[in-house]
C-alpha cells in the first residue's frame, strides 16, 4: 500500500459527516471509566479425498483457537488512560495419504502428518494528558508482546520399482521439530494536537431521547443544553452502582428532573411503557440493569496527530531438529540403513530508537456507523542504519439490527531496516477482513468472519484466506471497542513447508 493510499483514508474520514456526528464534537467528558472482557472460541475442520486412474489421495485438517481480551478505560477532559490485555492460543493437526502407480510398474506411497500450536499475548498501556485548555496533549505508551509457535511434522515415503533387474524398494522417513519464540517491548512518547473523546454516552443519550419521544414521554426534542447534561449523566452511571444499593432509582430521578427542567416532558410523563422501552437491551431479551440504553459499540470521536519517539527491543529465537532415515532393498535383500540427525538454533535480538509521526482519527458517521483510522511512520536514528516502519489500520463497525453487528477492517505493515549494505529486515503485510456478530443473548454471540493476509519477506511471499465460526462470551462490560483494542498481529508464515 503506497503512502497516497493512506492519505485517501484520512481525507475521506475528515469530510464533514451527518448531523448526528456533530453532537459529539462539543461534548466535555466527565471523569468516568469503562471496563470490558470477552472470550472467543473458534474451530474449523476439513477433509478431502480423490480417486483417479493412477492413484488415490486423502487429507484432513482440524484446528481450534481460544482467545480472550479486555480493556480498562479511564477518561476525562484532562486525561485518558487505556489498558488493554489480549491472549490467544490455537492448535491444529493435519494428515495426508497418497498412493500412485505408474504404467511402468512403479509405485509410490506417502503418509504425512503435522501438528502445531501457537500462543500470543499482548499488554499495552496508553496515558494521554492535556495540561492546558488548548487541545495540546502528551502521550506515553508502553507495551509488551510475546508469540510462541511449535511445529511437529513427519513424512514417510515408500517407493517400489519392478524392471528387468528385479525389484527395488526404498523407504524414507523425515521427522522435524521446530520452536519459534519472539518477544518485544516498546515504549513511545508523543506530542500531539487534538483530543480523542469517549463519547459513547452521547450515543446512549440520543437513543434514550429517541425512545422517550417514540413512547410519548417527550413532547418535543431536548434542547442542546439538556442533551449535554443527559450525556454527562449517562457517562457516570456506573459510578452510581459503586455507592448506592439501588442505582437505577437515583439515576431515573435525575433523568426525570432534567427532563422537567428542560420543559420537554409531556403531560403523560414517564409511563411504565416509556421506562420499559427506554431500558430494552440492544441484543436479546430483557432490560439493562438500570433501565437505560447502553451502546454495543464504543463511540469515540476526535483526532490526535503529532511527532513521536519510539524505542523498542525485539528478540527472536528459532530452534529446529531434523532426523532423516533412509533404507533401500534390492530383490528382497535390505541394504544398510542411513540415519542423519541435525539441529540448529538462531538467537537474534536488537534494540533501536525511531522518530517519526502518528495520526489517529475517530468518528461516529451516524447513529449506526463508527469509523476509526490510525497511521504512523517511523525512521531509525542509529548511525549507519536506514529504513522505515510504517503501520496503518482502518476499521468500520455498523449496528445492523438489534442483534447484528457488522465490521470491516484493513491493516497494513511495512518494515525495512538496512545496516550499510546489509538488509536485516524487508517485510510487508496486508490483512483485511469482514465479520458478523449475532447475539444469541446479551452476553453470548455467534461470530462469523472471513479474512485474508498477504505478506512478503525478502524473496519469499505468502498468502492465506480463512473463514471461521466461533462463539464469543462477554464476561464484563457491554462495548465492542473498534480503534481502541487492536488485534494482535499474527505473522503469516512465508517459509516453504516441509
Amino acid at each position: 500500500m503506497k503512502p497516497a493510499a493512506h492519505a485517501v483514508c484520512f481525507v475521506v474520514l475528515f469530510i464533514p459527516s451527518f448531523a448526528f456526528a456533530q453532537d459529539f464534537s462539543g461534548f466535555r467528558i466527565p471523569d468516568h471509566h469503562v471496563t470490558s472482557w470477552t472470550g472467543t472460541l473458534t474451530s474449523d475442520a476439513s477433509h478431502s479425498a480423490s480417486n483417479g486412474f493412477l492413484g488415490t489421495s486423502r487429507s484432513g485438517f482440524l484446528a481450534g483457537a481460544l482467545s480472550t481480551s479486555g480493556f480498562w478505560l479511564h477518561d476525562s477532559d484532562p486525561r485518558m488512560t487505556f489498558v488493554s490485555v489480549q491472549m490467544s492460543a490455537d492448535g491444529g493437526r493435519s494428515h495426508g495419504e497418497e498412493f500412485f502407480q505408474s504404467p511402468s510398474i512403479q509405485t509410490t506411497e506417502r503418509k504425512a502428518s503435522e501438528r502445531r500450536t501457537s500462543e500470543l499475548w499482548q499488554v499495552r498501556v496508553d496515558d494521554r494528558r492535556y495540561p492546558w485548555a488548548a487541545p495540546l496533549g502528551f502521550e506515553l505508551v508502553a507495551g509488551f508482546t510475546g508469540s510462541y509457535r511449535q511445529d511437529w511434522a513427519s513424512d514417510r515415503i515408500e517407493s517400489g520399482l519392478t524392471d528387468l533387474a528385479g525389484t527395488h524398494e526404498t523407504v524414507g522417513e523425515t521427522s522435524r521439530e521446530e520452536w519459534r519464540y519472539a518477544h518485544a517491548a516498546f515504549g513511545s512518547l508523543a506530542i500531539g494536537y487534538g483530543r480523542v473523546r469517549d463519547a459513547t454516552s452521547v450515543y446512549d443519550a440520543w437513543v434514550l431521547e429517541h425512545r422517550l419521544r417514540e413512547s410519548g414521554a417527550l413532547a418535543r426534542p431536548l434542547s442542546p443544553e439538556a442533551r449535554h447534561k443527559l450525556s454527562q449523566l449517562l457517562a457516570v452511571r456506573d459510578d452510581y452502582g459503586s455507592i448506592l444499593e439501588r442505582p437505577a432509582r437515583s439515576i431515573w430521578l435525575e433523568v426525570e428532573r432534567l427532563l422537567r427542567e428542560d420543559g420537554a416532558l409531556s403531560t403523560a410523563g414517564l409511563t411504565p411503557y416509556a421506562v420499559q422501552r427506554a431500558g430494552e437491551t440492544s441484543f436479546g431479551k430483557g432490560s439493562t440493569f438500570e433501565g437505560l440504553p447502553r451502546s454495543p459499540v464504543a463511540r469515540t470521536i476526535g483526532t490526535f496527530a503529532g511527532p513521536s519517539v519510539v524505542t523498542r527491543h525485539d528478540r527472536n529465537v528459532t530452534r529446529s531438529d531434523v532426523e532423516i532415515f533412509l533404507q533401500s532393498t534390492d530383490n528382497g535383500i535390505p541394504n544398510p540403513p542411513s540415519r542423519t540427525r541435525g539441529s540448529a538454533r538462531v538467537d537474534d535480538s536488537f534494540d533501536e530508537v525511531l522518530v517519526g509521526g502518528q495520526i489517529e482519527h475517530h468518528r461516529p458517521l451516524d447513529a449506526r456507523l463508527q469509523a476509526d483510522v490510525q497511521s504512523s511512520v517511523l525512521f531509525p536514528v542509529r548511525s549507519g542504519t536506514d529504513g522505515l516502519l510504517l503501520a496503518s489500520s482502518a476499521d468500520l463497525v455498523a449496528i445492523v439490527t438489534d442483534r447484528w453487528l457488522a465490521s470491516a477492517g484493513v491493516n497494513h505493515q511495512r518494515s525495512l531496516r538496512q545496516e550499510g549494505d546489509l538488509t536485516r529486515e524487508d517485510y510487508w503485510a496486508v490483512m483485511y477482513g469482514v465479520g458478523l456478530l449475532w447475539y444469541l443473548e446479551d452476553h453470548l454471540a455467534l461470530r462469523l468472519s472471513a479474512d485474508a493476509r498477504q505478506a512478503s519477506s525478502g524473496s519469499s511471499y505468502g498468502r492465506d484466506e480463512r473463514v471461521s465460526l466461533g462463539l464469543t462470551y462477554r464476561f464484563l462490560g457491554t462495548l465492542v471497542a473498534p480503534g481502541l483494542v487492536q488485534p494482535i498481529a499474527t505473522p503469516l508464515s512465508i517459509s516453504p513447508g516441509p
